[in-house]
């Protein structure tokens, strides 16, 4: 009969075990706030070289954890042409089209995008919206026409992440940093990406 008490206690001890790891595991992981996610994001500008002489871009995140103070605000791509000093010059930028996913599945889609003061911006939603995630994982795909002249030497994305206030919308021909700097209540950081294109 003591023979069959270990064959009941084993794995019961087993799953009490399991159950207790998992707890601690799940309780110590540390959560992470919107300021925080800054080094929780993947992003990276991709140049190809195109037969027609332009230049494809992709540009792609991913957020590889969540802030515990939820999604909210929007958030920006800005796209720059630089030349070998690094400023910002004149170019064509076309075909520029927004993707939000979720796991496979495109979740939003814009081809809607706003000149700034050096560039272009795109613009997209973090929220949840009938069990979607927007903002967590995207894409933009865009064209640079003019790729070959001298003065472009490389293709700057910047991602503006924001929260805790409302975002107006972007004026043309405008800073992001001073636009963002002038919402009340609003907190942002950006992190950038630079792909040489020559």
């Amino acid at each position: 009969m003591k023979q069959h008490r270990i064959v009941l206690f084993l794995p019961l001890a087993v799953m009490i075990g399991l159950f207790i790891f998992g707890y601690i595991t799940f309780t110590q992981t540390p959560a992470i706030t919107n300021e925080e996610l800054v080094n929780h994001i993947e992003f990276t500008v991709d140049t190809n070289a195109e037969s027609d002489g332009s230049y494809s871009v992709d540009v792609t995140w991913h957020w590889t954890d969540f802030p515990q103070d939820g999604l909210s605000g929007d958030d920006f791509i800005e796209i720059i042409l630089l030349n070998g000093e690094m400023e910002s010059v004149q170019g064509t930028i076309t075909s520029e089209h927004l993707l939000l996913h979720q796991s496979e599945d495109i979740i939003y889609d814009n081809n809607v995008s706003t000149e700034t003061d050096n560039g272009i911006a795109m613009r997209f939603p973090n929220e949840m919206r009938d069990n979607e995630m927007l903002g967590p994982r995207g894409n933009i795909s865009l064209y640079v026409k003019d790729a070959l002249d001298d003065d472009i030497h490389y293709v700057q994305a910047i991602y503006y992440h924001t929260w805790g206030g409302i975002v107006e919308d972007l004026p043309h021909h405008h800073s992001i940093v001073d636009f963002l700097g002038e919402q009340e209540g609003l907190r942002y950081w950006d992190i950038q990406r630079t792909s040489n294109i020559q």
